[in-house]
């Protein structure tokens, strides 16, 4: 990561904290441990004190990662529970008080229920605890271009798989066996998998979220796949959906609409959109086209660390889609007993317009 990064995202978090009047933070998801400490394991937590409480940085583990977290948390007092601390809510407890905290900030949608009881049990009301999940959303909404490059690269990869995959792909060959030279393909580039990938062929193909089986492809049937690359940590996101044989008409004309819901939802993108005007741009047209109906989930998610975070482009979503968050834009038309199409890209929203992080063409693809 680029020098004082981690530190350039610690100011502006204390500045989110002053302003919510949040003396410490404990944090435990994941994807915000590593995003406020470039730490790539598991079973840590962060404890992070306001500018008011003398600014420290904890950063609590135990001695499966120690050596690993003192390499890469430069901006942290590595401390180990079960080990020279006493159990972790005792832990937390005693470090705010040394802090001077009287409020703490905790994640409601990752803490376990147990470990918040705990928490609330040991502090004997010395500590207010208040939600800050929103806190920790609206810093990583907006991506800095260390994060950009990374998944830029995770894009690259991924349209690389797209186009192995598809000199794999050819009748006889089963849902599963595609699945797995996905996989063998992620390895190949020195990624991982951003989530299970989708690939679902003919009527399946109705099930925006189906798992691969052992059904063999056939010719006269479309073969939707949903996949990504992992690229140190980052999340690409990419949904192709290719014709095995010669497409009819109905194929062809109902494949036109969903990638000109696309096209239109993309050509609409920019700083400042609603994700619900988002929304309703790709929606509305595939109403018009008669297929409304057929297209029941959001338009898009934002995607970085966790492969589904914020902004979300739904017809519930209000927030206003800042300059720098990625996207994705992903219409599809889903017919029980027929199949379904769905053309993803993951999207740069930029001031004025976007940038498309994939190259993958997609226009109809007949193998």
């Amino acid at each position: 990561m680029e020098k004082n990064a981690i530190e350039i995202r610690l100011e502006k978090l204390r500045r989110r904290m002053s302003a919510q009047k949040i003396d410490a933070l404990f944090l435990l998801d994941p994807a915000n441990v590593r995003y406020l400490s470039d730490f790539t394991g598991e079973d840590s937590y962060l404890l992070i004190s306001s500018k008011s409480c003398g600014e420290k940085n904890y950063f609590i583990t135990d001695s499966r990662y120690t050596e690993q977290a003192a390499e890469q948390c430069k901006s942290y007092e590595v401390l180990t529970h079960r080990g020279d601390l006493p159990p972790l809510p005792e832990a937390v407890v005693m470090l705010c008080k040394e802090m001077g905290a009287q409020t703490l900030g905790f994640e409601k949608m990752h803490i376990p229920y147990h470990l918040y009881e705990s928490l609330q049990n040991t502090c004997a009301s010395s500590l207010s605890f208040v939600s800050a999940d929103s806190l920790l959303q609206e810093l990583r909404v907006v991506k800095d271009e260390w994060e950009i490059s990374l998944l830029r690269q995770a894009c690259r990869y991924t349209d690389q798989v797209f186009s192995a995959v598809c000199e794999f792909i050819q009748a006889g060959k089963t849902e599963k066996e595609i699945e797995w030279q996905l996989f063998c393909l992620f390895h190949e580039m020195g990624c991982s998998s951003s989530f299970p990938p989708i690939v679902v062929s003919g009527p399946r193909g109705a099930m925006p979220h189906g798992q691969a089986t052992d059904k063999p492809l056939q010719n006269g049937e479309f073969l939707t796949m949903d996949f990504g690359c992992m690229y140190q940590g980052y999340h690409a996101d990419i949904t192709r959906t290719v014709y095995i044989g010669t497409p009819d008409q109905r194929a062809k004309e109902i494949y036109r609409i969903v990638l000109e819901a696309n096209l239109r939802a993309e050509a609409a993108v920019k700083a400042g959109i609603r994700g619900d005007e988002l929304d309703a741009v790709a929606r509305e047209y595939i109403t018009t086209q008669g297929y409304g109906k057929n297209f029941g989930h959001s338009l898009g998610h934002g995607v970085g660390l966790d492969i589904h975070e914020q902004p979300f482009v739904s017809a519930r979503s209000q927030m206003l889609l800042p300059a720098n968050s990625l996207i994705t834009i992903e219409p599809g038309i889903y017919i029980p007993g027929w199949g379904g199409i769905r053309i993803e890209d993951t999207i740069l929203v930029k001031e004025e317009g976007m940038e498309n992080l994939f190259l993958s063409s997609k226009e109809l693809l007949c193998l």
